[in-house]
């Protein structure tokens, strides 16, 4: 058996992206595209920059302006205030469209492209009629009885219905399947048969966790060619195999891979071990292949099963 036999590419195949009928291809998710904005560095990044702009500004307002405190009970309408409005402006005018067109191509399986336009639209109109009762003339007699602070009140009311309230009551309405031995063998079946297989990684695209089979699927590669080659007694790895081995840790351990599994501490540290002591071995991801698997059975595969309408 020749050694480019048993090598494996050291980036993703192209079998990982297969395009199935329902789902497209995982290279042209959105998610899967922009999925390095949603990380925890880039949004504390984002959010500095921003913080950052708006106590600025507020600093430069404060170091030029007059007023030393608010006369009386009300607060006057100043220009101080001229800077926050139009931010406000600027950001629901334009950023939130923006965003709407922007988050208009979202496939996910959790409804949160229905609630982000949702709840744009309710800020927007909100926020509109904030400005008309704030400005408008013959609106400012009803300051007493119906303030305009008071649509930013219901908005928040409403955001909370649908982002709280709503999925509570969906959640107690819906009848997930239960990950339980009598369907253990649906899912064996699932994840053995190519095409079904297919279309449930191709679904983890739009539950976020297409990272769980595509690094089950090169395990379980990884295992296979092993068991066809191995030779009793020896358990040499050779330069391709060692690649395939770092290729894997690189993409699916690595804190700072792209697609990290989710395993517990005591196995990251483990594997974190072996590779920066050189200790590999063929079966070293042997308990993060099984971890990945109980965590599809018992989280993804029940949503897979209600959103497909598998019987079992």
């Amino acid at each position: 058996m020749k050694e480019d036999e048993i090598g494996y590419e050291m980036e993703l195949s192209e079998e990982s992206f297969v395009s199935t009928k329902n789902y497209g291809n995982l290279r042209e998710a959105w998610y899967y595209k922009y999925r390095h904005l949603f990380t925890t560095s880039y949004i504390l990044r984002t959010l500095a920059a921003f913080m950052l702009m708006h106590i600025g500004v507020t600093a430069i307002v404060n170091a030029i302006s007059p007023m030393t405190s608010v006369p009386g009970q009300e607060c006057p309408l100043s220009w101080e205030f001229y800077p926050f409005i139009g931010f406000l402006v600027v950001y629901m005018f334009l950023g939130v469209p923006v965003l709407l067109y922007w988050f208009w191509r979202i496939e996910d399986v959790y409804g949160i492209r229905k609630e982000l336009i949702s709840v744009a639209i309710i800020a927007m109109v909100g926020f509109l009629l904030y400005l008309i009762f704030l400005f408008l003339p013959s609106l400012r007699t009803l300051e007493k009885s119906f303030a305009a602070y008071v649509w930013g009140v219901i908005v928040l009311i409403l955001t909370h219905t649908l982002f709280v309230v709503y999925p509570i009551y969906e959640l107690r309405k819906s009848r997930l399947v239960r990950a339980n031995s009598n369907n253990t063998h649906v899912f064996d079946q699932i994840l053995t048969d190519p095409t079904l297989f297919e279309d449930f990684k191709a679904y983890t695209i739009k539950d976020f966790s297409v990272e769980n089979p595509l690094f089950y699927e090169r395990c379980r590669k990884l295992r296979d060619t092993q068991s066809r080659l191995r030779i009793p007694g020896k358990e040499s790895i050779n330069a391709k195999t060692r690649n395939e081995l770092l290729s894997m840790y690189e993409t699916f351990i690595n804190p700072k891979s792209e697609f990290q599994v989710n395993l517990s501490s005591a196995t990251i540290l483990e594997l974190t071990r072996q590779f920066e002591s050189g200790e590999l071995s063929l079966n070293m991801f042997s308990r993060a292949e099984r971890e990945i698997h109980l965590l599809m059975y018992q989280n993804t595969f029940p949503r897979y099963i209600r959103y497909t309408n598998m019987k079992i």
